[in-house]
């Protein structure tokens, strides 16, 4: 299930986030498409009432406060830091037909002021050459799994429902949030630009290329921050 962030986090309504230098240079990814997917993950925020949203955290102040959200991008192996600040690594998908994400979520106990158990940081991993047969996957599915973790990174986990098991899509409603979508490629689109992830009764992006939530997983997010 969901784990917030703790209360001061929460209270002040969002997350810092900082893509690694690696994620920049990947072609398949690069400054332009954080921007997208920043604007867009904002964008539903606003419209939705999240209660989140999503802002770069300053380079500058980085090596001094860190951020809560690191998008990294990789080619086989991750590192992240532990709630303890020990480097861990953990190995992810890199092979033909990968173009999913995977969230690393840091969680620990908290204070005497704050007690319980919180999300503090999530380690957002994309594959550096998202494929399928071999072929870069489109700009719009790209954005459609990095807002999917970005979700992640939200606190939302995937044993939370809407999300599914595995390759086993939940039941309906259908979102981004949703696992076990199919990809789509249309034919005679060589440059790809509207590929998509089908659940049958919906697909992220849509038609138009737009993205859109469930009132369930709104709810999931909507509950996760409050106050």
């Amino acid at each position: 299930m969901a784990t917030s962030y703790p209360p001061y986090i929460r209270k002040r309504g969002y997350l810092t986030v900082t893509p690694t230098k690696a994620f920049l240079d990947a072609p398949a990814w690069g400054p332009v498409m954080f921007q997208k997917v920043m604007f867009e993950f904002n964008r539903m925020a606003t419209a939705y009432k999240l209660g989140v949203h999503m802002v770069r955290a300053d380079d500058e102040l980085l090596p001094y406060i860190g951020a809560e959200v690191i998008v990294d991008a990789h080619t086989g192996m991750g590192t992240y830091m532990d709630i303890g600040w020990k480097e861990t690594t953990v190995p992810l998908p890199a092979t033909p037909d990968t173009y999913r994400g995977f969230t690393q979520p840091v969680e620990g106990g908290g204070t005497k002021l704050y007690p319980g158990w919180f999300r503090y940081r999530s380690y957002i991993f994309m594959y550096a050459h998202p494929n399928v047969s071999g072929t870069t996957v489109g700009p719009g599915v790209r954005m459609a799994v990095l807002l999917h973790e970005l979700i992640h990174a939200c606190g939302l986990e995937g044993s939370d429902p809407n999300h599914g098991t595995g390759e086993t899509m939940p039941g309906p409603p259908h979102d981004l949030f949703c696992t076990g979508g199919f990809y789509v490629s249309v034919t005679g689109d060589l440059t790809h630009e509207k590929d998509y992830i089908s659940w049958g009764d919906n697909r992220a992006p849509g038609k138009n290329g737009e993205f859109s939530l469930s009132a369930r997983t709104i709810k999931l997010i909507q509950d996760t921050w409050a106050p």
